[in-house]
This record gives structure tokens, C-alpha cells and sequence, in this order.
């Protein structure tokens, strides 16, 4: 059996003014792999998603779903979730914005013993869910039911002022950061087994958001076409401003 797990990571942050941010070298540990990336950026209003991450030579880079928030109605924030392969090429990757963001955050996360030939690059096209709200301590987002026993599971959490944001018992954390200015938080967390009810709890009450997805297991004996449609299955609360990727 081989559980899915995180085999590289790269983070950082940054308040400079600006619409492509940086990050450190990212040195891939094979190649063919799932990376996941988080990314949390704010704008005096309305930030754009992300229009092209760049670098390290990673391929087939698609968005997964975006989230604004902070407040659910002026929406300064965003958190998105994003997916590509890794290759051999170890290089800084650039986040590119098509107009001047006031802060960006990231985690480039490296997933290994994840079926990329399944869903979409190994993600449950099918189960991915999100959820916001302007207070509160209480992170959560409510998945499907599993597709396969030993499929695993990523979260993408942001969070307006500074507050940690812990990983939920059972879940690894691979990254809590801060952005200041403005002062939102970036918080990614993983687990190599089933879990509906991702989340995590707050150190101090605010505006926050979550996106999370199933992963395919390379031990998963059922289902998964590449590319599969989307069914009812998606779970979203409170979050009209959910962004789909052009896949969806």
C-alpha cells in the first residue's frame, strides 16, 4: 500500500504591490506528479483569479476552483486551489495577476502516490466543495462520499487578519502563512485518508474561506476517467463567488 503523502513543498508570502509574484526554486522530486497549489492574493476590490502560473517547466496547469471572500459581499480576498504535473526542471514559479494585487500568498505542494491519470490530474473532478463566511472560528466544507477507501484529501483555507490556522486532528499541515500587509492568512493541510468534513479551527474569529478536493489514491480500484464532468456532487455553501476552472 502507498499513501498519498507530500514529497516537496515550497511557501512564502509577500505584501508588495504587484501583479506577478515569485516564488523560491522549487526542485521537483520526480517527475509525472501531482502538484497542488494554494494561492490567497487580496485587491483594493474585487482581486481577479490568477491568469497563468508559469515556471519549473510544470505542465498541463489547470484551475481547480477559486473562492472570494472577506466579505462575502465586498469580496477583497481570494483563495484558489490550482493543479499541474511536475518534471525534472527545478525553477522559481510566477504567479501572474492581470492586474496589481496588495499581497499574495503560496504553497506549491508536490502529492506523491496520487493516480494523476485519474479525475482531473488525480483530483475528484466530481468532489470538491467550498465554503465562506464573514466571522467565525470554525473553518469547514462538506465533501461526497469517497470514491475509494484509500483516497485522500487536500484543503486550501484563508483567513482575514492573523489568526493561525491549524490543521484538523487526523489532517498534516504543510503550510500556515501570513500576508502582511494586508494581514490575510494562507493555510493548506492534506490527509492520506477519507475525511467529508475538512476544516479547522481558528485561533481568533474572522472572515475566512475553504476550498478542499478528493484525491485519487494509486491504490484505488474504482472509477476515475480523465477529465471526468462534474456531477451533483460538488458541495458549496454560502459561496456564489466560487470560480470553476474552464474545465468545468
Amino acid at each position: 500500500m502507498a499513501a498519498i503523502t507530500s514529497s516537496a513543498h515550497v511557501t512564502i508570502a509577500s505584501g508588495t504591490d504587484t501583479n506577478t509574484y515569485v516564488s523560491s526554486t522549487y526542485t521537483p522530486t520526480s517527475s509525472g506528479r501531482l502538484v497542488l497549489i494554494g494561492f490567497a492574493h487580496s485587491a483594493s476590490s474585487s482581486p481577479a483569479d490568477l491568469s497563468s502560473i508559469t515556471g519549473a517547466s510544470l505542465s498541463s496547469v489547470t484551475k481547480i476552483l477559486t473562492l472570494a471572500y472577506n466579505t462575502i459581499s465586498t469580496q477583497l480576498y481570494k483563495i484558489e486551489l490550482w493543479a499541474a504535473l511536475s518534471t525534472s526542471s527545478a525553477s522559481t514559479v510566477s504567479f501572474n495577476l492581470p492586474a496589481t494585487n496588495t499581497g499574495g500568498a503560496w504553497d506549491i505542494m508536490e502529492m506523491a502516490n496520487v493516480d494523476t491519470s485519474k479525475g482531473t490530474l488525480g483530483i475528484v473532478t466530481a468532489n470538491v466543495a467550498s465554503n465562506r463566511a464573514d466571522s467565525g472560528t470554525a473553518v469547514s466544507a462538506t465533501l461526497a462520499g469517497f470514491q475509494d477507501s484509500h483516497n485522500g484529501a487536500v484543503a486550501v483555507i484563508g483567513a482575514n487578519g492573523n489568526p493561525t490556522i491549524p490543521a484538523k486532528s487526523g489532517w498534516t499541515q504543510d503550510t500556515d502563512v501570513l500576508i502582511s500587509p494586508p494581514n490575510q492568512h494562507l493555510g493548506t493541510q492534506w490527509i492520506a485518508t477519507n475525511d467529508t468534513a475538512p476544516g479547522s479551527t481558528l485561533s481568533v474569529s474572522n472572515a475566512w474561506a475553504i476550498i478542499a478536493a478528493e484525491l485519487w489514491s494509486v491504490d484505488a480500484s474504482s472509477g476515475g476517467s480523465p477529465y471526468t464532468v462534474p456531477s451533483a456532487k460538488h458541495r458549496h455553501h454560502g459561496n456564489a463567488g466560487a470560480q470553476r476552472s474552464s474545465l468545468w
